[in-house]
């Protein structure tokens, strides 16, 4: 039991080190590491070194290996969210499932074959493929209504494409307009 208790002291020990030196900005220079932000080669003002958070004055290590402080404001954005309007809003619908399968790379295959199939005969259509658990599925269309969907279910079964294309309830994608350009 002492041992035990012992064992997970030190695991927790190790947990609290690591955790201090990756959220040191001393942790790189320790491990002789330096990141290299896109901004510092573009501007060859040399290696950064990275902060955990966007502090008002961060520190830049040149390549002659001086230290010279510098304004937050010269700190490459981490900021990844796209800045122009999204082209589709998710709402419930209708889509038309065509395949269903199980969970093997088999399943997967028959899938795939199965939306590049109706991509060839119908490439209006959107077709998608998902893994649900425990299987892969096969679904075509947006429809905001049932009547639509089952439409294109009796299009499908008429092209024998599939036999088993049955209407589901399912979050599809509605395009929004274009914004507007100024």
């Amino acid at each position: 039991m002492a041992a035990a208790s012992a064992a997970r002291d030190g695991h927790l020990f190790l947990i609290r080190f690591a955790a201090m030196l990756c959220f040191s900005s001393l942790f790189p220079l320790l491990c002789g590491l330096a990141m290299a932000w896109p901004s510092a080669a573009a501007t060859g003002r040399g290696l950064e070194t990275p902060t955990d958070a966007p502090q008002a004055q961060c520190t830049m290590l040149h390549t002659d290996g001086e230290l010279s402080p510098r304004s937050a404001t010269d700190v490459p954005s981490t900021d990844k969210r796209p800045t122009a309007p999204r082209a589709y809003r998710k709402a419930m619908g209708y889509r038309v499932q065509v395949y269903t399968g199980f969970a093997d790379r088999a399943s997967r295959n028959a899938a795939i074959q199965m939306q590049k199939e109706i991509c060839r005969r119908f490439p209006q259509m959107p077709v998608y493929v998902h893994f649900i658990a425990p299987r892969w599925t096969c679904r075509v269309g947006n429809f905001t209504r049932r009547e639509e969907a089952l439409r294109c279910a009796r299009l499908l079964r008429a092209a024998r494409l599939s036999s088993e294309a049955a209407v589901v309830a399912s979050p599809i994608l509605i395009r929004t307009p274009a914004a507007v350009q100024k």
